[in-house]
């Protein structure tokens, strides 16, 4: 991808640390931060 000059992205929810310090262990950073929002349906 790199050699393309395309830049990888992962999204993660803030607390699932888990998968954060998995990204950061093969060199993903933070660069940004977004908030999000679930709706469900009622039936």
């Amino acid at each position: 991808m790199a050699a393309r000059g395309e830049i990888p992205y992962l999204h993660a929810c803030e607390s699932n640390a888990v998968a954060i310090r998995l990204y950061e262990s093969i060199g993903f950073c933070l660069r940004n931060t977004l908030k999000m929002a679930v709706v469900q349906r009622t039936e």
